[in-house]
């Protein structure tokens, strides 16, 4: 499915609620997926929201939601 897409980020937010604890949300956009029987899907836009730490000088995402915002409408 995802073999041909392309995925772009194109906003970050980044709030800090400690040092080492912070929530980001980034907006994003995807094109090129097909369905299971490779027909195409339209381009998709959304936003992860992450809780992230930093561990050892390493930020891991302890918690992560995906929402897809809308499908684009097709181009003419």
């Amino acid at each position: 499915m995802l073999k041909e897409s392309v995925l772009t980020t194109t906003n970050m937010e980044v709030k800090f609620i400690k040092p080492d604890v912070a929530v980001a949300h980034i907006e994003w956009g995807i094109k090129g997926v097909r369905d299971p029987d490779g027909t195409p899907r339209q381009p998709q836009q959304g936003i992860f929201t992450w809780v992230v730490e930093k561990r050892k000088g390493k930020w891991l995402i302890l918690a992560a939601q995906n929402t897809v915002i809308r499908e684009q409408a097709p181009s003419k």
